[in-house]
C-alpha cells in the first residue's frame, strides 16, 4: 500500500477504537458473572472479534477445536478461563503463536488443578484442556516473560470457591497487571494488592454495564505524527485524560517533545507547541511496552538519541519487534542497538531514499508505526490489514488527517 506524504501542517478529529485490553479482560469478566455484564463501545479489533465469537458459540458439544490465530492474549486469556469451564478443549493458532510463551501460566493451572497438556510440544500450541470446577488457593507466577499470565489468573480468581492469592515473581508490563486490578475494583470485587501480591476473593459479580475507554496505546500513534509537523491540532475524540489505561502516560512523555494535551468535554486536544527541548531521552519502559515500537521510531526521526531500556519481552510479541526496527530502521541509514542488558539506542545518518518500503511482519505496531515516514515522503508498507489486529481504521483515520489538513 502507497502512503502518501501528509502536510506540514496537521489538523483532524480522529476517533479512535476502544482499548482491546479492556475489551477482552471484560469479556472473561462477562463470563465468570454468568453473562450479567453488559459492554458497550467494545473494541473492533480482531483480537476480540475472534474472542467474542469463541465465547459466544461454545455449547455442550463433546470437544472444541478453537483457532485464536495470532492473538497472544485471546490464547492466554482462554487458557485459564477454559481451565475452570466444563467441557474438552483444543486450543491452536498461527504459526507465531507456537513462538509465544505459555509455559508459565499452564504450570501455574496445572498447580491449582487444572487438567492441561501440550499436544505435540511442551510449552507450545495446541493445547489441550479439560475444564472443570477449581478451589483456588495461593499461586506462584513468573510474569518476566509477559503479564498476561498473571492478569489470565486474576480474571478467573472471582470464580473460585477459595478466591485466589497470586504471588507475581519478576513482574513486567506492571501497568497491565493494574489495569486489571482496577478493572476487577471497578466492578465491586474487593481486591487487595501488597507489592507484587495480590488477593481476590470469591465474588458474584453483580449485573451492570461498563463501557469501554478508547484506547490510548492508539493515541500514541498521533502523538507521534503531531511532534514530526509544523503545526498540529489533533482532536483525539471522546479520550479522556484521567484513564485507568497505563499507556495515558504517553501524554506525559510527549510534553518534553512538544506537544501539550488539553481535556476537553469532546476529548483530548493535542497540539504542537514547540520544537522538542531534550537532545537525550532516557526512560524505562518495561510497562509500556506497546509505547517503545512507535516511540523509537519518533525519536530516530526527531534526531534524538536514546537510552531506552525494559524492552527485552519486545522479542516475544506478535513479530520479533526488535529484529523487525533493526531490519526495516537499516533502510533509512539507522543502526538500532541492542545491549546485553537489553537496553536500546540507535546510531547512524537518517537518509530518506526515493523509494521506501517496509515490511510490517504482520505486526499491527510495526506497520502503524513505520507510517510515521510519511511525514516525510510518500512510502509503501506491505500487508496493511495487519492492522486490523487492534486499530481496524488506522489507514482511513491516516486518510482523513491528510484530506483535512491539505483542507486547511
Amino acid at each position: 500500500m502507497i502512503i502518501k506524504k501528509l502536510p506540514d501542517k496537521l489538523s483532524a478529529q480522529i476517533s479512535l477504537p476502544g482499548s482491546k485490553s479492556i475489551s477482552n479482560r471484560l469479556l472473561i469478566l462477562r463470563e465468570i458473572s454468568n453473562r450479567q455484564l453488559i459492554i458497550n463501545h467494545l473494541s473492533e479489533a480482531n483480537d476480540t472479534k475472534i474472542l467474542k465469537l469463541i465465547l459466544d458459540n461454545l455449547d455442550n458439544s463433546d470437544i472444541h477445536n478453537l483457532n485464536v490465530d495470532n492473538a497472544g492474549t485471546v490464547f492466554r486469556f482462554l487458557t485459564a478461563y477454559l481451565s475452570i469451564r466444563p467441557g474438552k478443549y483444543i486450543i491452536s493458532g498461527d504459526k507465531r503463536l507456537q513462538q509465544r510463551p505459555i509455559a508459565p501460566l499452564v504450570n501455574s493451572l496445572k498447580k491449582l488443578g487444572a487438567n492441561i497438556s501440550f499436544i505435540y510440544r511442551f510449552a507450545s500450541v495446541p493445547l489441550y484442556i479439560e475444564g472443570k470446577e477449581l478451589h483456588g488457593g495461593s499461586v506462584d507466577i513468573d510474569c518476566s516473560l509477559s503479564s498476561q499470565f498473571a492478569t489470565a489468573l486474576m480474571l478467573i480468581a472471582p470464580a473460585l470457591n477459595k478466591g485466589l492469592k497470586i504471588s507475581i515473581i519478576k513482574p513486567t508490563s506492571k501497568k497491565y497487571i493494574d489495569l486489571t486490578f482496577k478493572l476487577l475494583k471497578n466492578l465491586g470485587v474487593p481486591v487487595q494488592k501488597n507489592n507484587n501480591k495480590i488477593f481476590i476473593p470469591k465474588h458474584k459479580i453483580q449485573p451492570q454495564t461498563v463501557t469501554v475507554e478508547k484506547d490510548w496505546s492508539a493515541a500514541s500513534f498521533w502523538y507521534a505524527f503531531a511532534t514530526l509537523a509544523k503545526q498540529a491540532n489533533i482532536l483525539l475524540k471522546d479520550l479522556n485524560l484521567n484513564s485507568i489505561q497505563g499507556d495515558s502516560f504517553i501524554s506525559s512523555i510527549y510534553e518534553k517533545l512538544g506537544v501539550i494535551s488539553t481535556q476537553l468535554p469532546e476529548g483530548v486536544l493535542i497540539t504542537k507547541t514547540s520544537k522538542p527541548q531534550i537532545h537525550h531521552f532516557t526512560a524505562d519502559l518495561s510497562d509500556y511496552p506497546d509505547l517503545a515500537i512507535p516511540l523509537i521510531v519518533n525519536l530516530i526521526l526527531l534526531n534524538i538519541k536514546f537510552s531506552i531500556s525494559g524492552l527485552t519481552n519486545l522479542h516475544f510479541k506478535e513479530s520479533d519487534r526488535i529484529l523487525a526496527l533493526k531490519n526495516e530502521l537499516q533502510k533509512i541509514g539507522v543502526k538500532l542497538i541492542e545491549l546485553d542488558s537489553g537496553e536500546l539506542s540507535w546510531i547512524g545518518n537518517l537518509h530518506l531514499p526515493e523509494r521506501l518500503k517496509f515490511n510490517s511482519y504482520n505486526d499491527h505496531r510495526i506497520a502503524m508505526s513505520l507510517a510515521q515516514l510519511s511525514m516525510f515522503q510518500n512510502i509503501e508498507i506491505d500487508n496493511p490489514i495487519t492492522v486490523n489486529k487492534s486499530y481496524p481504521k488506522f489507514w482511513q483515520n491516516l486518510e482523513n488527517l491528510y484530506l483535512n489538513s491539505n483542507l486547511n
